[in-house]
């Protein structure tokens, strides 16, 4: 980039004899300072093409018009350069062409690697901006850079107090004799002087002994119910008077004292007593209170109360004190009167008072330096003690007071952007820029930043620090990361400060140097200070836009008023500890119009709806009749492993994997899929989870319905078995559209809950098999299905259409009232419930509802088995019919349930093969065969290898018998091996 803007500016310089007008290049290379004593006294007039700088230039502003050159296209300050001035620097191009109209244009190159403050502002237009150096204006100051190219690499950009230009001693804020101009950033928020907490005279006086809503005991410190003066809107802007006591009604501050004695004359003294909050000592960045006393033994003294926190300047790479101090003189004040508030800007007053014995100020007060610390420890009898005090109640003076504390602009409200435009805030930054490259910039905007490029093409290490921003951000690469561009808050002093001050005299009784009792005066000055300063507010974004083929979103965003993100993809991504989030702004949707060519989103962090997301692009087109059309698109990729939270959702995509959170705080959740596959992830609605999808699995999910389940899919609807570990909770039944191709939910546990006397309808559309394990395979089936119902709650259960369906299930519970089955269970006519185990008795379930509910004994489900040893090998077996007291499996007559041996075993078949001829050789097969059993004798020809084959069926008749085949051998035929493969009978659980 050097070599391209020093080629331009030797072309140019080649071609000066074109302008009639022009001087040669302007350089200074001397101090040039205006405030100097005996320096002098106009800025230059400067007509060049070229102005270069390399010592110090410091310009007075006697008017409102900036330092500008005329005819100038290069503008260089070098690393030696120091422009000042308490005015405008203005670097554009003037054509100058007339004395009645004036056009400025951009310049061609600004450079600057030394420093330039404007406390007012400083505006550059060029073509080509390379500014590696520092650039800054003051608190309620204005920074504008606009060029083509713009190079902020390791530059340093500031509008704010500068730290270079040492505070003034005494500081800002002060009293100054009847009016006052407030510090940075404070605003009047009610003030008032009286008698007895009166603004007039007729208060009641103080009772010592204190009524229960005034305590000078700490920490539950407590004022009078006191009168003050306000500006009210919600009164068409009227001053009026309210009645306010500290801590606040909605406060519970905690307060510390502070105490000072000091004498007065020989029969008097003074006790000067400040209680402190203490509530934000906490804090991640706390804020720090000293309390000091301008004064010396003897005398009134003045209390000065220091609020200071340490925060991190981005700029300087170091940590800086905040401070503010508050300092009242009631004591040593006559009366009290109110001192006028005047607008710095217009000099006008501005409507407000402050009590004149109070003083606000950010500065350092000269007062501090000399101030010394309390010298005794604080006792409430200092105040009021029966043994001293002559009387219990006083007359006193009051003063009170309230400001907010927020930048130092003294314009507004930066925790409440939502009340004004920032965009005409002052301490503000703004940028423009076709190319910009913010790489290891280091950015600090008291008040506002606005950045805006179309290509952004670095901004690794960038550090910014403002309280609202602005950011319209493009990039022709294939990725635009936004990085380090916001940060999660922003260091300012900011909150409120409230302050109730009172003194009065009362005779006590003391002991003099002998231990003679003496009455003397003692005056008492109280202080009580109520603060909710904070040091941290979340930054927030007003507006933000990005654009590019894909943005990756490292930073943390709280948008406040408009967001578009004009992308192919978008990443929130999370590395470490960062985890990005994104706010939309209140009222807002994840839209469309938000978002409009999204196809591929990634959420590794966090994202929060106020309204609807809907997870779906559209475009507008004309249907076979001309009219209009919306055809809304999918995306063809979403993954979520964080977490998005919304008043409702709708979400489009080809494929979509969720092993994040997904919440419908107010609403439901639908989702319309291609492929989806939900990992481990948590989906959480206060109405209804939908689902219309082709293929659509679930393993490790947990999904929460505070309305009904939806499940429409055409293809594939599973889990990956038994150990998937789904739980699923539904509020109002569930519905299976349609029977999926493949699939099952074997892995799976849904929870249907019923609130007292409500229906709660389910809808299951499975085939029915019959009391067969076919109908756990491929059909839909679900692994553990619990109905918990409360008092007098009803589960209706149907088929889907006119066709006779079936719902399978692995094992059925019933809890609560539920276990009620014949009062809060309903099967129609179209549905036929299967299931392999429950935890009510399946002998009394099995043939429910006109044989509605069947039990399925022959299938051992995850959930339905249990393992027995038979002829040393275990054996799979479903658990309700070993536990069965109508099953007799061994044909012994024993039930299942007390028979300590329930299943048949090799031996006691007694299976024997001889060989007889009939007429021919042939192999006998012998053995006992149990009532009702069905036999399959099978052969084959080799032990270790190959299929058995059978041979023959044989069902036994009503009583145990021995059976006997034959099977003839043929000659040459290869031996065969015989087993025998029984089939108990179940006993009487057939309806």
């Amino acid at each position: 980039m050097n070599r391209r803007l020093v080629a331009g500016l030797g072309l140019l310089l080649g071609g000066l004899g074109l302008w009639a007008q022009t001087n040669a290049p302007f350089v200074n290379n001397s101090d040039f300072d205006m405030s100097a004593v005996g320096g002098p006294r106009y800025a230059p007039q400067v007509d060049s093409p070229v102005f270069i700088n390399s010592a110090l230039f410091n310009i007075l502003a006697y008017d409102e018009r900036p330092f500008a050159t005329k005819n100038t296209l290069f503008y260089t300050n070098k690393a030696s350069g120091d422009m000042r001035t308490d005015g405008r620097f203005l670097f554009d191009y003037d054509a100058n062409t007339s004395e009645i109209t004036q056009f400025r244009y951009p310049a061609w190159q600004f450079h600057n690697q030394g420093k330039i403050y404007g406390e007012v502002a400083v505006e550059v237009r060029a073509t080509n901006i390379y500014n590696p150096g520092v650039v800054g204006v003051g608190p309620s100051g204005l920074l504008r850079l606009v060029g083509e190219d713009v190079n902020l690499a390791r530059a340093t950009l500031r509008a704010g107090v500068n730290p270079d230009i040492p505070s003034f001693i005494g500081g800002d804020g002060r009293d100054l004799g009847g009016t006052y101009e407030n510090a940075r950033g404070v605003t009047d928020v009610y003030w008032g002087t009286g008698t007895n907490s009166n603004l007039g005279t007729n208060g009641a006086r103080l009772n010592l002994p204190f009524a229960s809503f005034i305590n000078f005991d700490p920490p539950g410190v407590s004022s009078p119910n006191h009168q003050v003066l306000e500006w009210s809107r919600f009164l068409g802007n009227r001053l009026v008077t309210n009645n306010v006591s500290l801590p606040g009604f909605f406060s519970f501050s905690q307060f510390e004292a502070h105490a000072r004695q000091g004498t007065l004359s020989p029969t008097s003294s003074i006790l000067q007593v400040v209680f402190v909050a203490t509530n934000n000592a906490s804090a991640a960045i706390p804020v720090t209170k000293q309390v000091r006393f301008d004064g010396g033994f003897f005398g009134e003294a003045t209390p000065i109360v220091e609020f200071s926190v340490t925060t991190f300047d981005v700029i300087r790479q170091t940590n800086v004190a905040h401070t503010l101090y508050l300092l009242d003189s009631l004591a040593l004040a006559t009366n009290v009167a109110y001192s006028t508030g005047m607008d710095p800007a217009t000099f006008r007053p501005t409507g407000t008072r402050r009590p004149r014995n109070y003083e606000l100020t950010r500065d350092q007060p000269f007062e501090w330096l000399f101030a010394a610390a309390p010298n005794v420890v604080y006792s409430n009898q200092m105040i009021f003690d029966p043994a001293r005090n002559l009387t219990n109640l006083v007359s006193y003076r009051y003063a009170a007071y309230s400001a907010d504390i927020n930048n130092q602009t003294n314009q507004v409200d930066i925790n409440n952007t939502g009340v004004y435009e920032p965009e005409n805030s002052l301490g503000r930054i703004e940028i423009e820029a076709g190319q910009l490259d913010l790489t290891q910039a280091r950015i600090h905007a008291e008040e506002f930043l606005s950045i805006k490029t179309t290509n952004l093409i670095g901004n690794k290490l960038a550090l910014v620090n403002a309280p609202v921003i602005n950011y319209d951000l493009g990039s022709t690469n294939v990725v635009l990361p936004v990085s380090n561009l916001v940060a999660s808050t922003f260091a300012r002093l900011s909150g409120n400060i409230s302050v109730w001050s009172a003194t009065w005299e009362t005779p006590v009784v003391e002991l003099d140097f002998f231990g003679v009792p003496q009455t003397n005066m003692q005056t008492v000055h109280v202080m009580i200070v109520d603060d909710n300063l904070v040091a941290e507010n979340p930054v927030h974004l007003n507006r933000f836009a990005a654009r590019a083929t894909n943005v990756v979103i490292y930073d943390r965003l709280l948008i406040d008023r408009e967001l578009t993100v004009d992308a192919d993809g978008l990443q929130l991504a999370a590395s470490g500890t960062n985890v990005a989030s994104l706010t939309l702004p209140p009222f807002a949707d994840w839209a469309p119009t938000n978002f409009p060519r999204l196809r591929h989103f990634t959420n590794e962090g966090r994202v929060i709806i106020p309204q609807v997301g809907r997870f779906y692009t559209q475009y507008e087109t004309n249907d076979a009749n001309y009219y209009p059309l919306t055809l809304l698109t999918p995306y063809t990729d979403l993954i979520n492993s964080g977490a998005i939270t919304g008043a409702a959702h709708v979400v489009m995509a080809s494929n979509l994997v969720n092993s994040g959170a997904w919440v419908a705080q107010s609403g439901a959740l639908e989702f319309q899929l291609t492929n989806g596959l939900f990992s481990g992830g948590i989906l959480n609605a206060k109405s209804d989870i939908s689902f219309l999808a082709q293929n659509l699995t679930a393993v490790n999910s947990t999904f929460s319905a505070g309305g009904s389940l939806m499940l429409d899919v055409t293809n594939h609807l599973g889990d990956t078995g038994p150990a998937a570990n789904n739980y699923w909770v539904v509020s109002d039944g569930f519905t299976l559209a349609r029977r999926p191709w493949t699939g099952d939910l074997l892995g799976t546990r849904i929870d249907s809950l019923a609130a007292e006397n409500t229906l709660v309808r389910h809808s299951w559309t499975a085939e029915d098999r019959g009391a067969s394990p076919a109908g756990f395979s491929n059909n839909a089936a679900i692994g553990h299905l619990v109905l918990n119902g409360q008092n007098l709650s009803l589960f209706s259960f149907t088929g889907g259409g006119t066709n006779k369906t079936a719902l399978y299930v692995d094992y059925l519970e019933f809890q609560n009232y539920a276990t009620n089955v014949v009062n809060a269970l309903q099967v129609e006519t179209n549905l036929t419930i299967y299931f392999a185990n429950a935890n009510l008795s399946p002998d009394k379930l099995n043939g429910a509802f006109g044989g509605r509910l069947r039990w399925v004994p022959t299938y051992a489900g995850a959930n339905s088995t249990t393992n027995l040893l038979v002829d040393g090998r275990w054996v799979a077996i479903n658990t309700a019919l070993i536990q069965s007291g109508n099953a007799d499996l061994d044909g012994d007559g024993i039930p299942n349930r007390i028979d300590p041996t329930p299943l048949l075993s090799g031996a006691s078949l007694n299976l024997k093969i001889d060989y007889v001829r009939a007429p021919g050789l042939t192999a006998r097969i012998s053995w006992d065969a149990i009532r009702y059993s069905t036999n399959h004798v099978e052969y084959r020809a080799n032990l270790t290898a190959g299929n058995w084959l059978p041979l023959t069926t044989v069902i036994q008749g009503a009583a145990n018998g021995r059976q006997t085949i034959l099977d003839p051998v043929l000659p040459g035929a290869a031996p065969r091996y015989y087993r025998v493969r029984v089939e108990p009978y179940i006993g009487l659980l057939t309806p």
